[in-house]
Parts: structure tokens; sequence; C-alpha cells
């Protein structure tokens, strides 16, 4: 406020100020929207009270580290923690982006390359924007980690020359088999399990992504495959 000679001022409310009797003031608390009425006392003048509304933004903070998880063979979800935050903006390395409010974001990378991803999110409010960088190393998992409950092992992936499907021993072999499927739901070929390992040439198979279904012992499963040559 302007210097007035002998004046009093009293500020309120007085939650979080560093003084509340001075013509200027501190405010420390973290807060969005805040109103303060002040009054001022002039001797032999009358008492004259305003008021002002304002918005106190606080600048944006996002934690780190970020938590990523895999959720697929090239699929990941990511998570930021933030404080003061109004909406998020992820920039995940491979020229997509997601943006929402929630700090949430689910993204599939390219299944045919080998590629390690600089990231990056920023957290954004009326005043100001924090950001927070990250790396993905978005290899293709290996399946052996998708099909390990059933005892199936399948490697490598992604794959070049040949497939491999592992059984554990004391599986029952009887009447398996192993299809390969194209993206669009076309069966490139058709395996008989005869082994607890069995092997699937891929030099004819082009380069792409392929879907590989696996019946044993009157059960189906099906995992992504990758084939790079």
């Amino acid at each position: 406020l302007d210097f007035t000679p002998s004046a009093k001022y009293t500020w309120s409310p007085t939650t979080a100020l560093a003084d509340s009797t001075k013509r200027y003031t501190f405010r420390s608390w973290i807060d969005t929207t805040t109103t303060y009425v002040f009054t001022t006392e002039v001797p032999g003048c009358d008492t004259i009270v305003d008021s002002v509304t304002y918005y106190v933004d606080p600048t944006p903070l996002l934690s780190y580290p970020l938590r990523i998880t895999r959720y697929d063979i090239a699929g990941y979800s990511f998570n930021a923690y933030y404080y003061c935050t109004d909406s998020v903006r992820w920039h995940f390395g491979d020229g997509d982006t997601s943006h929402d409010n929630s700090g949430n974001a689910w993204h599939d990378y390219a299944l045919d390359k080998d590629t390690v991803y600089n990231g990056f999110v920023v957290g954004y409010n009326r005043s100001a924007t924090d950001t927070t960088f990250f790396t993905v190393d978005a290899k293709p998992v290996n399946v052996r980690t998708v099909l390990l409950d059933y005892g199936i092992q399948v490697f490598p992936n992604p794959a070049d020359q040949q497939l491999v499907v592992s059984l554990e021993n004391n599986i029952n072999i009887g009447g398996s088999e192993a299809v390969l499927y194209s993206s669009i739901g076309q069966t490139i070929g058709i395996y008989s399990i005869t082994a607890p390992r069995t092997i699937i040439p891929l030099t004819e198979i082009e380069t792409g992504l392929y879907y590989l279904s696996i019946k044993l012992g009157g059960k189906s499963m099906t995992t992504k495959i990758v084939v790079s040559h």
C-alpha cells in the first residue's frame, strides 16, 4: 500500500502472513485463491476499509523419479505425482504426446525398433511450469516372462532366424501345437509341439508384428512376437 504517515494497517485474514500490521506484508501459505481485507486508520480521519481479491499460484511441482511400468511387450504406463499442477503433458520421445490433468498416461512404442527413448513431462498452472525428464529402454520384452506361469518359454523376442518354444519337462505335450498369425489374423504357419523344445523357422517370414498362439493341455494362450531381420 502507499505510505501514509501515522496510519495503522490491519490485514485480514492473518493466516500465514509475515506481519498483519504493516502497509506491506508477505504471505507464505500455499493456496490458489485468497481475499485480503485491509483497514487503514489515520488520526483525525475516517477509517478506510477496502479489499482486494487475487490469485496465488505457487510453482507447480512434479515428483522425481517418475513411475514407469511396462504392461505389454512395448507398452508402458506413466505416472507423475504432482502438486499445484492444473494439467500435465507427456512427451514420450518418439514424437507422440499425451495431455491430461491426472498425471497418468499410457503409450505403446514401436515393436520393430530396438531404441532408447528420451522423453519429458511438463506440469502446468496459470503462473509457471515444471519439467521432469525420463528415459525408456523400449526394447520389446522377452516373452519368457509373459508365458512363464504356464510353464512355457518363448524366445528370443524380437526374433530373427528362429523362434524357440520351450516347455517344462513335466508338461503333457500330447496334441500340442503352435500357430503363428499375422497382425491381421492370417495364419502363417502351424507347428506341432512334440518335444520339450520346438524350433519355429523364421527365415521366410517377413519383418513385422505377429501373434503366436500355443495350444497345450486344453489351454490356449497367445502372445505378440516381433520378427526383425
